[in-house]
């Protein structure tokens, strides 16, 4: 017999009931025993998690692994991530991602909606927006991300995208904005009139709470009004303090909207020279790739490196209120539940992988419980995107794994799919399977890879309650 016996960690499972000291064994890709001590299985590898923390594998829905993003699979591997949504770029350059790149996690994508790239204009017709979302879903996407932000289409194409991908069970994620409101809080009122009743996923929602419009914690507190009235609304928000933003510029001005309105908001000037000043300051941390990782860089060195890169370089900001991104983290419905129903990061490929690293500290000022932090960061997001058998550790579930130091908060060993792909920050996992539909398998396979085929109609994404049946924990089993 094979298999990994992980011995003596503090297992935090609440799905099965679980919290404290045990034993857990992998065995071809599933877990076959939990108990509190197990034999040793002839031919086993034994694992070490003695003062570790053992949780089911994060699964992050925020992430970025498409190109140029691709050292996203090995640095969500090092923060204990084991299945993955990537929100960037089209399908193609995901899947070409798995070959150079793959760390051995689980990763789907949703393909961008760019109304002037993809129809030539903001206002596309129904039936131009109905061919993307099926040549989406064939390509082995998900579903479709609606960007806003800087690539807007109108509230009424807007809400057509929404229909559309609603009536195919796609999965559909919003960066709120339109021709007609920003990605702030008017942005997200308007988010729920468009939605009508239909399900969507609010992307990064503390995106919108930067106090723009009200206060920073006020718009938290009516970001959560508005999700609490609109059940058909999921969301996510993500705990690190800065947000992305391109660093291009062109005749001496940056190009994108929202680095010119950071630039302003920070009193520099909006230009080129304003921006230099900006990084040098350490404002604004400059997206650099180091060896198979993306780092942030700041002064003399992330300067050189922005003006040598900067038609590829993001640019990261300090832009999240971490007031606001606590009571967004923390507010719940009176049955218990989350509003915001998961942490994600926003991160993959962009430094901002730090859902343990923040999350264990909002656990030490018990603004959550451990099992808390397991329900968001694991099992209700695998629930969203209808992962039955992960986010959890009972038998018969997925073998993702990560033990954690409690102390220095941080990912120690990664295991998916029964397989060790990441110790001690070194990263040994490679490949990986696909997230994709039944529709999109064959795309899948085309590309020489694995599909891990879900079916959206009884995800926690178009079906509430299976989000809920994420906080009824399992019966216990009788002897």
């Amino acid at each position: 017999m094979t298999g990994i016996l992980l011995r003596g960690g503090e297992l935090i499972d609440p799905l099965n009931r679980r919290r404290g000291v045990a034993d857990l064994f992998f065995d071809d890709g599933r877990v076959t025993a939990v108990d509190d001590q197990l034999p040793v299985p002839r031919g086993a590898q034994v694992v070490d998690a003695h003062g570790l923390l053992v949780l089911p594998g994060l699964v992050d829905l925020r992430a970025h692994v498409a190109a140029p993003r691709w050292h996203g699979h090995r640095m969500l591997a090092r923060a204990g991530v084991t299945t993955a949504l990537s929100l960037c770029g089209q399908m193609s350059e995901v899947l070409d991602g798995f070959w150079p790149a793959g760390a051995g996690i689980t990763a789907g994508a949703v393909a961008w909606l760019m109304p002037e790239q993809d129809f030539g204009t903001r206002d596309p017709a129904a039936a131009r927006l109905a061919d993307k979302v099926d040549r989406s879903l064939d390509s082995g996407a998900l579903g479709i991300q609606i960007l806003g932000g800087d690539e807007p289409m109108t509230p009424a194409a807007t809400a057509e995208a929404i229909r559309i991908a609603n009536e195919r069970f796609a999965y559909v994620t919003f960066n709120i904005g339109s021709t007609e409101h920003a990605t702030d809080l008017e942005g997200m009122r308007e988010a729920e009139r468009l939605a009508a009743g239909r399900s969507v996923v609010i992307g990064h929602v503390n995106s919108y709470c930067r106090g723009t419009v009200l206060s920073a914690i006020d718009e938290a507190q009516e970001a959560v009004a508005i999700l609490t009235r609109a059940p058909h609304l999921r969301s996510e928000s993500y705990l690190a303090l800065v947000g992305a933003a391109p660093g291009q510029c062109v005749d001496g001005v940056p190009v994108s909207p929202a680095t010119k309105r950071l630039l302003r908001t920070r009193g520099y000037d909006v230009s080129e020279a304003g921006l230099a000043q900006a990084i040098l300051d350490g404002e604004a941390g400059v997206t650099a790739e180091q060896g198979d990782a993306v780092v942030l860089l700041g002064g003399e060195a992330g300067l050189a490196y922005w003006r040598e890169h900067s038609a590829a370089v993001r640019l990261a900001f300090p832009v999240n209120d971490p007031v606001a991104q606590i009571v967004l983290a923390t507010a719940r419905h009176p049955d218990g539940r989350f509003v915001v129903d998961a942490l994600a990061t926003d991160g993959g490929g962009i430094p901002r992988n730090v859902t343990l690293e923040r999350g264990l500290a909002l656990v030490a000022l018990e603004a959550l419980s451990l099992d808390d932090l397991v329900r968001k960061a694991s099992l209700v997001p695998a629930r969203l995107v209808g992962l039955m058998h992960k986010g959890h550790l009972g038998v018969g579930a997925d073998a993702d794994a990560v033990l954690v130091d409690p102390v220095g908060r941080q990912a120690v060993a990664t295991f998916a799919a029964g397989r060790p792909i990441m110790r001690d920050g070194i990263v040994t996992g490679s490949g990986g399977r696909v997230l994709t539909t039944q529709r999109g398998a064959s795309a899948v396979r085309a590309a020489g890879l694995e599909p891990e085929v879900v079916d959206l109609r009884l995800a926690g994404h178009y079906r509430p309650e299976a989000i809920a049946d994420a906080y009824r924990p399992v019966p216990p089993v009788r002897p």
